[in-house]
Order: structure tokens, then sequence, then C-alpha cells
């Protein structure tokens, strides 16, 4: 696991805040982890459970968590905190509940400048418009932090075909779009496809 060799995973107690429906949570369990995800979204954590039904879950957002006499030696953003208010106030508490001798916060987000963005720009740049000013917003956030460390989680997504991207990515009118799609990526109608979709990981 990539994030293994950016940071020790080995008899922890992690905290994974907007840990949607599991997946990162289930890669998490290892080196006999403790992990406690939290997600707003009551479905997703529905979803998480039956994904990594050893973790513990919580239905509740970052903001309204509170730990207790709890502490964590990793707390660890599942792409979600360019979606939040007051980033900044997130990270100290993040910081305030990781064990203050060797606790960490990891914060995993999207990389605006890979394939995947720049092929929905080509294409549609209203649909990532929101989503790149938050992103870009959260980096500047970030990098003003002077991170321990930042590292690129690599992430390479499959399409089936121009149809499939566009079920899955976009919208508007269908004809229209997969004839941009074909035309940004070069492919034949029916031919399938990867493109990378990379994260950066955010080491405090």
């Amino acid at each position: 696991m990539i994030i293994q060799s950016f940071v020790s995973l080995r008899k922890k107690k992690i905290l994974e805040v907007a840990c949607g429906s599991g997946h990162l949570t289930r890669s998490l369990l290892t080196g006999d982890n403790f992990v406690l995800g939290i997600d707003p979204n009551t479905k997703s954590i529905e979803i998480a459970k039956k994904v990594a039904p050893k973790a513990a879950f919580m239905t509740k957002s970052f903001e309204d968590f509170s730990p207790g006499e709890r502490q964590f030696d990793l707390v660890i953003f599942s792409i979600g905190l360019h979606e939040m208010e007051n980033q900044e106030e997130l990270i100290m508490k993040a910081k305030k509940i990781v064990t203050q001798s060797n606790g960490n916060v990891l914060i995993i987000e999207r990389d605006i400048t890979t394939q995947f963005f720049n092929v929905i720009n080509k294409i549609n740049p209203s649909i990532i418009e929101d989503e790149f000013k938050k992103v870009s917003k959260t980096s500047e956030i970030l990098n003003s932090l002077s991170p321990i460390n930042i590292g690129i989680l690599p992430n390479i997504m499959h399409f089936q075909n121009a149809i499939d991207f566009w079920k899955i990515c976009l919208n508007g009118d269908k004809k229209v779009t997969i004839i941009s799609i074909v035309e940004a990526l070069n492919v034949k109608l029916n031919q399938g496809f990867y493109i990378e979709d990379n994260m950066i990981m955010y080491l405090l």
C-alpha cells in the first residue's frame, strides 16, 4: 500500500474523516490497527460497514465529532477536506486529537493537474469549475502549513468505452459529449482506455 511507505500503519489508532463507502478504511485495517471511520452520509456508512466490517463507524461530520478522552495516532482526511468550511480550524482540531509525541494528520486530496481533470476541462469545463476552485483553495491552505512531506497517491481509472466515461463522469447531450470524449482522448468509440487521476498526500 502506497500510504504505508509514506506514514507507518502498524499498531495505530486511526481516525478516517469523510470515509465514504469504506474502501480506504478496509485497506487501513492492517498491522493490528484500530480504525474509526466517520462520515455524515448515512448511506455511505451503511455501505462502509459491509466493506470494512472490522472497522468502527459513526455517522457524523468532523465538525460535530467529539473525541472525548480518545486520542489517535493518525487522522486521515479522505478526499473530503475541500468540501468543508473553516478548513484551517478543522486541521487544527485534527492536530489536537493526535498523540503529541508521534501523531500525524494525513490529508489526501485530488490532483487537479492530472489527465482526468484536463480531459474533463476540454470537454465541459463548467462541470469541474467549482471542484477546481475548491481543491485549489485547499491546496493553498495545506501548502501554507509547511507539510512534513508531500507525496503522490497513484490512481488509474479504467473505462470500457466513451459511453462508459460519459455515464460516470459527465452529463449533457449524449451524442455531442461522446464525440468530444473520443476527440479529447484520441480513442475509437468502443475502445477501452485508462485515465490518470492521482491524489496528493499531505503529511502534517
